[in-house]
């Protein structure tokens, strides 16, 4: 064999073998986007973890955090934007194509580790900014003691994440929790007949001390069929036997409900 042709085959080895470790590289890569959350590049990661662990919808590539107003002792009202990827449907009913969601929250106080809030009352939703009226604004304020002490003994807690502390979804058992993940849309349909031209879709919103998870569930369509949500707080025990489901009634004001529903069905907060 003339060192020409030999050149030329040891070349094409090396090629196909190139070939073979991007294609590998890159299926891997894929199958852990899948699995693990995109990290959040924008500021104010305290914030954005609130909103991540209270808000439905909240997407960690399409969201913007801005810091609006700070009282006298250190709480901040912030504006979050977000895609609702299609959540939108269940909260804004007449809106014909997803868009951008406005939420507006109250953050209590924020360490290097944890962010404090007041849960289920930190946030209201709206479909367009101007509908964040001055009536509105101080609702969200007296629900969250503006201007008035801290009061500790309402204050729930998340650890904050960031890109050193990896996923969105904080958790030792992360591996596990995603099986489960996996399975709510399963053990819904046990509790809720889902009909054959709806689209079931699902958010994680919570887990509580002992592992429960907490869902959004909701039904799309592709014709004037209003969409439904429900609640669904999932055991930790894997089977999910014993899930709790629950109809949302208000879904744009849901913290209301949900509130009622956790207080209800023995939600552990952390």
């Amino acid at each position: 064999m003339s060192s020409i042709n030999k050149r030329k085959r040891e070349s094409r080895i090396v090629f196909i073998i190139v070939f073979i470790v991007l294609l590998a590289s890159m299926s891997i890569a894929c199958f852990r986007t899948g699995m693990e959350p995109r990290s959040y590049y924008g500021p104010h990661w305290d914030l954005f973890t609130q909103a991540a662990f209270s808000i439905a919808g909240t997407d960690e590539m399409g969201t913007r955090i801005s810091s609006l107003e700070t009282d006298e002792f250190g709480r901040i009202l912030f504006e979050v934007k977000f895609f609702g990827n299609s959540i939108d449907r269940l909260f804004i009913p007449n809106r014909e194509t997803s868009g951008r969601l406005f939420a507006y929250a109250i953050c209590q106080k924020a360490d290097d580790e944890f962010v404090y809030y007041y849960e289920d009352d930190s946030f209201s939703i709206f479909g367009a900014q101007d509908e964040f009226t001055d009536d509105e604004r101080n609702a969200l304020k007296q629900r969250n003691d503006w201007n008035k002490p801290p009061n500790d003994e309402k204050l729930t807690f998340r650890r904050i994440v960031n890109l050193d502390k990896g996923r969105l979804r904080v958790s030792a058992d992360y591996d596990n929790n995603f099986r489960r993940e996996m399975d709510a849309m399963k053990v819904f349909r046990r509790h809720v007949t889902v009909n054959e031209n709806a689209l079931l879709r699902k958010v994680l919103l919570d887990i509580d001390k002992d592992g429960g998870m907490l869902f959004i569930m909701w039904l799309g369509y592709n014709n004037d069929q209003a969409t439904e949500g429900w609640f669904m707080l999932m055991p930790p025990s894997a089977s999910g036997q014993n899930s709790l489901v629950s109809k949302i009634n208000d879904p744009i004001h849901y913290w209301r409900e949900l509130k009622e529903f956790k207080l209800d069905n023995g939600w552990n907060s952390p």
